[in-house]
């Protein structure tokens, strides 16, 4: 009797956090604008986020000096955490604007002067090197109303992720 109930709470609960899910990525579509096109001559200002360790840095590189080859006309901005890393991309890349900060450790009152700053430079791509949840840069990106979002989802993986709907151009 208890595992039948137990079974039953349990699948009740699985149907009502898919129900939850649904309804979440059905209104974010509608607040978060998916299916942009990609225009090159549309892209002017560029923030990537480069919540990354030396190693993923380095990695990186690569990708930047691509986008500043295939967009030379683009402000490109990258937002980091960690004063190494930005010494590394400043090193090769010292045309860039980087801003070093850690949201994690900031109260709400000064994320949120933060990311109030950042509007004023009405970035059109978000790019997100990292793989998982970190809500304060999508917290970022949703209040600076970027609509491109380009980042890593956990698609198809046993684990799933919270904010996977959040990207409208999601690496598998």
């Amino acid at each position: 009797m208890v595992s039948h109930i137990y079974r039953s709470t349990l699948t009740t609960m699985k149907i009502l956090e898919k129900l939850n899910t649904n309804i979440i990525k059905f209104f974010s579509s509608i607040l978060l604008r998916k299916n942009i096109t990609i225009r090159e001559r549309e892209i002017n200002k560029l923030l990537i986020v480069a919540h990354l360790g030396i190693g993923d840095c380095v990695f990186f590189l690569p990708v930047i000096r691509n986008l500043r080859q295939k967009l030379p006309e683009t402000n490109i901005t990258v937002l980091t955490h960690n004063r190494i890393i930005r010494q590394i991309i400043n090193h090769h890349f010292p045309e860039l604007d980087i801003i070093e900060i850690d949201l994690r450790n900031l109260s709400i009152v000064e994320k949120f002067s933060f990311f109030v700053k950042m509007r004023k430079i009405k970035f059109d791509i978000f790019l997100a090197n990292f793989l998982g949840s970190k809500k304060e840069y999508i917290q970022l990106a949703l209040i600076n109303r970027i609509p491109i979002r380009i980042g890593h989802t956990f698609e198809g993986l046993s684990n799933g992720g919270k904010f996977d709907f959040f990207f409208n151009y999601p690496i598998i």
